[in-house]
């Protein structure tokens, strides 16, 4: 059976890249590389082992990547699929972990208990009552997988027949909420969402967190606040529940704005993050264009 991990690169660290990269392929996984970088492009070779790589010649977002490494993945008959990001820590015994996970809840979609790489903090995933509203779990201490309904899509791992009920993923967003979107979508479909405790990965989210009062901000670029910002308001063209849109508008709106205060750049911030706003409330979608207004 091949077994396929799709790797998302933006101007990655070579280093950390060749360890994930020999992880998943002693785990038995065949590496699929999918290359966004603009000003660093990988090239062929630059690895060793069996491994297949697809070059966007841009920053084509998240979503755009993730469809491309699936469809190849698919070409070449791969029945089991997992996602990694540049950022993630995984060793061979975790990925491993996840595909008898994926195989022994067939039909489910399996994720690690994903931490924070260097303050080792729980990455909280999240369950939604009857009404849609998000709730954060914390599963690091339980005994048994959690059956939740949102995760992150770095260390997911799933068969092939999953994605074709569930979907491709929705390149609207370009990057910030395709995970939860997709989710959402595993949910109305009910594929079960499973993490589980013992199979941990490591994550950097962000550059770095700061504290605004009692809120933890996670900071990212100008243009990050801008993705942020405006995909929690596209949320809403998506038909998705309006209590769940209004829970992630809500503190993007609020962190974002916080955020302005805390760093050096505030023109630039507050540009990108009165865009949007502007742009979420007016529907437009895909990559920003500079000078779209």
């Amino acid at each position: 059976m091949l077994k396929c991990i799709i790797i998302v690169t933006y101007e990655p660290a070579l280093e950390h890249l060749s360890s994930l990269i020999k992880n998943v392929q002693t785990a038995g996984f065949l590496p699929i590389l999918i290359d966004n970088s603009e000003k660093h492009p990988l090239k062929k070779g630059m690895f060793l082992g069996e491994i297949q790589m697809i070059f966007m010649e841009e920053n084509a977002g998240i979503a755009a990547a993730q469809n491309a490494g699936v469809l190849l993945a698919k070409k070449l008959g791969a029945e089991l699929i997992g996602f990694f990001d540049q950022d993630s820590q995984a060793d061979a015994e975790l990925i491993q972990k996840l595909s008898d996970y994926t195989e022994l809840y067939d039909g489910c979609v399996a994720a690690p208990l994903a931490l924070e790489k260097d303050t080792l903090l729980e990455y909280p995933v999240q369950r939604l009552n009857k009404m849609g509203y998000p709730k954060d779990v914390y599963v690091k201490n339980a005994k048994r997988p959690q059956k939740v309904d949102l995760v992150i899509s770095s260390g997911t791992m799933m068969s092939m027949k999953v994605i074709e009920k569930a979907g491709m993923f929705d390149e609207d967003f370009f990057i910030d909420f395709v995970d939860i979107e997709w989710c959402l979508r595993c949910k109305k479909a009910e594929i079960p969402i499973y993490v589980f405790p013992d199979a941990v990965l490591y994550h950097k989210i962000g550059n770095e967190t700061i504290n605004a009062g009692q809120m933890k901000i996670t900071v990212h670029s100008p243009l990050r606040t801008y993705y942020k910002v405006r995909n929690s308001f596209l949320l809403l063209y998506k038909k998705v529940n309006v209590i769940f849109a209004f829970r992630q508008i809500l503190p993007a709106v609020i962190h974002n704005f916080l955020l302005i205060f805390q760093e050096e750049n505030k023109k630039e911030y507050l540009k990108y993050y009165l865009l949007g706003i502007c742009h979420g409330v007016c529907g437009i979608k895909g990559k920003y264009k500079k000078g779209k207004l």
